[in-house]
């Protein structure tokens, strides 16, 4: 996988852009780079000229651009243009195969696995390779390619996309962007919110840093009488649930800590990366097994302390 594409697995959202114009093309890029987005692919299958794409786009930093096209010959020249990548129909990987590490093949159905080549031999596909697919062949390639990589397009909201990156194999659903002038701030907006929402971003808890020690069990049991939720006394913290934690000690941050849950620990952290946080490296926590479960952010926030927390 090329570092372009581990960024793609990274954000989960692939942007998909149709324009007319470089101006077009240009206006939605540079409102998607501006909310953090790191790649997005320009669809060149339509009647608008190949020139109209690259020079603007590429220019902007931190973002890679891919392209869609439906022959080699278009892929050899994006690439050469500066393109990171290029999608493009499976029969075209009859062609050429130098250069698959920076192509994703489009599948509408598993039946185009069977496409036979020139010569009468069917293609020998890398098991490593990428493709893109509607869900309803998704499961076909993955049992056909176990270490292939999806792009799978068409989903449907943010609740089926979060469930396709949440299954092994797949580096994220394409979304189809407005390159209308007047839509294009309202539709990137919309994606970032889909973006976000495949986090699946909830409130884990509230840490409250103590004036004195034994204000623990009494915020702990008045939020617990509040809130009817058991109280739940511990060597550092008492508890109201799971939402309150009431330090013993004083505890990161001016006034506590804030713990925010997430659905994918590694894309969560991408995700307020882009936004401009940094993160605490030596904050870490890890379960069990060894796997990371949280990190702190490196400055407070309204005088919390903020950490993300795996679910």
């Amino acid at each position: 996988m090329t570092a372009m594409m581990a960024q793609l697995r990274l954000c989960g959202i692939l942007p998909c852009i149709q324009a007319t114009t470089e101006a077009q093309l240009y206006a939605a890029a540079k409102e998607l780079n501006s909310l953090g987005f790191p790649c997005i692919q320009v669809d060149l299958t339509g009647e608008q000229p190949e020139a109209c794409v690259w020079s603007s786009v590429l220019a902007l930093d931190g973002l890679a651009v891919g392209a869609k096209i439906s022959t080699w010959g278009q892929a050899i020249r994006a690439l050469e243009a500066g393109a990171g990548w290029v999608s493009l129909p499976l029969r075209e990987a009859l062609l050429d195969r130098e250069q698959w590490d920076k192509v994703i093949f489009c599948v509408e159905s598993p039946e185009e696995l069977q496409i036979l080549g020139e010569a009468g031999q069917q293609i020998s596909i890398p098991q490593e390779a990428l493709f893109a697919c509607p869900p309803h062949s998704a499961q076909s390639l993955r049992e056909a390619f176990p270490q292939a990589g999806l792009v799978i397009s068409g989903c449907g909201d943010a609740m089926e996309c979060r469930n396709w990156l949440a299954t092994p194999g797949v580096l994220a659903v394409s979304c189809f962007m407005e390159s209308l002038e007047q839509k294009v701030v309202q539709d990137a907006r919309r994606l970032h919110r889909l973006w976000a929402q495949t986090l699946d971003f909830s409130l884990a808890h509230i840490g409250i840093n103590p004036q004195a020690p034994e204000d623990a069990a009494k915020t702990a049991l008045a939020f617990a009488k509040l809130l009817g939720m058991t109280y739940m006394p511990g060597e550092a913290s008492d508890y109201a649930g799971t939402i309150i934690e009431a330090m013993k000690e004083k505890g990161r941050g001016r006034h506590g800590h804030i713990g925010i849950g997430t659905g994918d620990l590694t894309r969560g952290m991408f995700y307020a990366q882009r936004a401009g946080f940094a993160f605490d490296m030596t904050s870490r926590k890890n379960d069990p097994a060894g796997r990371a479960i949280l990190y702190y952010l490196e400055e407070e926030i309204g005088g919390f302390a903020v950490h993300l927390l795996q679910k």
